[in-house]
């Protein structure tokens, strides 16, 4: 209930006026992409990628994983793929 009337307030002070940031070309581009429709299978695939990726980096956050370990070509490509995610953004 406090964070309606924290909401209500927000919206008198600003003398009920809307305000947001329309998105760039850019922006939308990147939306589309990670937004679009995905098949169930798309789906599924995807959140066990994310499962392995977050299980890689806490066993090398913990140790139990040298990051030696990782093949030099992966790692490369790995480092690769999140310079140019950086860099879209």
């Amino acid at each position: 209930m406090d964070e309606l009337i924290e909401e209500l307030q927000q919206v008198k002070r600003h003398q009920y006026r809307l305000s947001f940031n329309v998105p760039t070309d850019q922006e939308l581009a990147k939306m589309r992409k990670i937004h679009r429709d995905k098949t169930d299978t798309e789906i599924a695939r995807q959140k066990g990628a994310v499962r392995s990726l977050q299980e890689l980096v806490a066993m090398a956050e913990s140790g139990d994983l040298v990051v030696e370990a990782i093949p030099e070509d992966l790692r490369k490509r790995l480092g690769l793929l999140l310079e140019s995610s950086d860099d879209a953004q």
